[in-house]
């Protein structure tokens, strides 16, 4: 993994009637794990999230936006009001991402998911 045990900058599309898990292009712009996702708007959204060897309370606060069709990640959304820190629960509904909770320690141990 390009962040170490815990952490990635890779993003993996799975088809589920292949079985399949294919690697896209695009890449996070930092390894980092503990992040959440739900799908709004025809769009993935991303946030949060830590890098496993990061200094304590150094959490990312990107929302970070992949079209699923052309596989291009972008962050025009902006940042969340305050960084969320790792394991942040989300879904969606109505087109719109709410999150909520959140770590504000390093949570990822080598090895982990």
């Amino acid at each position: 993994k390009a962040g170490g045990a815990g952490s990635t900058d890779e993003i993996a599309r799975f088809d589920p009637a292949a079985e399949e898990v294919t690697l896209l292009d695009a890449k996070l712009p930092t390894a980092r794990c503990r992040t959440a996702a739900a799908f709004a708007g025809g769009r993935l959204l991303v946030v949060g999230g830590t890098q496993q060897k990061a200094p304590p309370g150094d959490f990312h606060d990107e929302v970070l936006s992949l079209d699923p069709q052309t596989g291009t990640l972008d962050s025009a959304f902006g940042k969340m009001p305050q960084k969320g820190g790792s394991r942040i629960g989300a879904c969606a509904s109505a087109g719109q991402m709410i999150c909520q909770g959140g770590a504000l320690v390093n949570t990822c141990v080598p090895g982990s998911l």
